[in-house]
């Protein structure tokens, strides 16, 4: 792991990345376990189909599953900027140090 967080690309830390991959996991781990507890109240409990609690939980299970699908696109975005980061910083600010003009 020191490794890692020794190595600097134009300013940019890898090692700094870790953090984020881990939250990302965890956001799709908790995201998951919340949709198995709705759909497992929804199918075991006295719930009757129609109310107002049954249509709450479906509307829940509808809203967490769209947010789950958003998370390859954040993922994307997240790496692009660390790429374009990377690259800014490596070219333009030449290994992150500034440039007088």
């Amino acid at each position: 792991m020191n490794g890692i967080k020794n190595w600097k690309v134009a300013g940019y830390n890898v090692g700094d990345l870790v953090p984020l991959v881990i939250a990302f996991g965890l956001v799709a781990i908790i995201g998951a376990v919340v949709l198995l507890i709705l759909q497992n109240f929804q199918s075991n409990s006295s719930v009757t189909t129609g109310s107002a609690a049954y249509n709450g939980i479906t509307y829940g299970i509808s809203g967490i599953n769209q947010m789950m699908t958003f998370l390859p696109l954040i993922a994307l975005v997240v790496v692009a900027a660390v790429i374009i980061g990377t690259v800014v910083g490596a070219f333009v600010l030449g290994g992150g140090e500034k440039k007088e003009f």
